[in-house]
């Protein structure tokens, strides 16, 4: 795009003769609203699995009904937005393929009992994450990096089952007493 400018004869509103004006374009400021209006709603996901992390019971009646109920498809790409990762990878913790994934959210159906559950341990660790690393920025790093610990496989993917979900708290409560694992 070229940003040369052409000398165009304006008027004045109050004046009868016509004064010579730079005219300059001004594309780019559009391309920057654009990029932000495309940033809003992926910062809004994102706060909406935050929320749910911090809102989620971690035990109770309360629980229980809602893990059986199930959980909306959307939370999928809620998480998918907060860890900024792919959603394949969010769908592939919590066990659901994609295109199961994509008929729930279309059709408003919500997860199974199953993948509920799996998305309720995501959120409980990943608000321990938070709690012991005091935001949510480091623990999502912490989460999605290869732990050695882990045998380099990043806290996130251990989540799909409970075993590693297990893993995955111990080290964090290493990591908050400053123990060895």
């Amino acid at each position: 795009m070229s940003t040369a400018t052409a000398t165009e004869p304006t008027r004045h509103p109050r004046s009868t003769g016509t004064s010579a004006k730079p005219k300059v374009a001004t594309k780019p400021a559009t391309k920057k609203a654009a990029t932000t209006s495309k940033a809003q709603p992926v910062k809004a996901s994102a706060a909406r699995f935050a929320a749910f992390i911090a809102k989620e019971p971690t035990t109770g009646e309360l629980l229980i009904k809602r893990v059986r109920k199930g959980y909306p498809a959307e939370l999928v790409k809620h998480a998918s937005m907060f860890f900024s990762i792919p959603e394949k990878r969010v769908l592939q913790v919590i066990g659901v393929p994609s295109t199961t994934a994509h008929r729930y959210q279309t059709q408003g159906k919500p997860l199974d009992p199953a993948a509920s559950e799996r998305v309720h341990r995501v959120a409980i660790v990943t608000r321990q994450a938070i709690d012991v690393f005091g935001a949510a920025e480091p623990a999502k790093a912490w989460m999605l990096r290869p732990n050695h610990a882990l045998g380099d496989t990043p806290p996130l993917d251990l989540l799909d089952t409970e075993i590693g979900a297990n893993a995955v708290r111990r080290i964090l409560v290493a990591i908050a007493e400053g123990g060895v694992v």
